[in-house]
């Protein structure tokens, strides 16, 4: 079976990695993003601040570890959607494909009743409003101009800082 999710080569992977970066922006989590970088083993490209990741620890209630885990969730989600929709928007300037969409969407299934333990409802309205949302997002002008901008300065330098990744998204204020 074909890999719908494979990168079809350096400027493909660095828009969807400008994608990813743009999607945790838009969801309030910059911060996390410490650099994104070319020359990182596929799935590592999106370098993230420790505090990115739980920590289980004993002391913390198990309210407060499910909903660190649902943020992580959602933002993980963000992601995967943000990479595969900044490559196919302004990539390649058509939808995404009904195999991609597929693919995209029982990775997020699996994620979310993995992660959270979260049933079939819970998991398609998070992957509905998530979708949706970033399907606005990179569909607008400036977000694609921006998305370009950072894919391009990401092909040009191999690596860009959490600071550099920042003030190019200053663009998106």
């Amino acid at each position: 079976m074909k890999n719908t999710l494979k990168y079809q080569d350096e400027t493909d992977r660095a828009i969807g990695l400008s994608g990813m970066a743009i999607a945790m922006y838009a969801y309030d989590g910059e911060h996390y993003v410490t650099a994104l970088s070319l020359d990182n083993d596929l799935g590592e490209g999106v370098e993230l601040a420790p505090e990115f990741y739980i920590i289980n620890s004993p002391r913390i209630s198990a309210k407060i570890v499910w909903h660190s885990q649902l943020k992580l969730y959602e933002l993980t989600s963000a992601m995967l959607l943000a990479n595969a929709m900044s490559r196919a928007y302004i990539g390649q300037s058509r939808a995404i494909d009904s195999s991609r969409a597929h693919t995209l969407k029982q990775l997020c299934y699996s994620r979310g009743r993995q992660m959270c333990e979260l049933d079939e409802d819970e998991v398609e309205s998070i992957y509905a409003k998530t979708y949706n949302f970033l399907d606005q997002l990179f569909t607008h002008s400036t977000v694609a101009t921006v998305t370009r901008s950072i894919a391009d300065n990401l092909v040009r330098n191999r690596h860009l800082s959490g600071t550099e990744i920042s003030d190019l998204l200053n663009r998106l204020r």
